[in-house]
């Protein structure tokens, strides 16, 4: 089985990216950063409230 790393996919991802986008991508991993934020736990939040749950906490309790 062949597992593709984080890295190279994420590399892959955002040379699809416009110029534009990218900009818009470094300013908000700027602002986490600065807010002391995850863009882990930021996309896992996403991810959860798409399945219907209010946050990731409520998500693990339900599992």
């Amino acid at each position: 089985m062949y597992f593709t790393s984080i890295e190279t996919y994420t590399e892959g991802e955002l040379k699809t990216y416009s110029e534009a986008t990218l900009k818009l991508y470094y300013q908000w991993i700027l602002k986490l950063q600065t807010e002391e934020k995850s863009i882990v736990y930021q996309i896992y939040d996403n991810m959860v409230k798409e399945y219907g749950y209010r946050s990731v906490k409520e998500a693990a309790l339900n599992h």
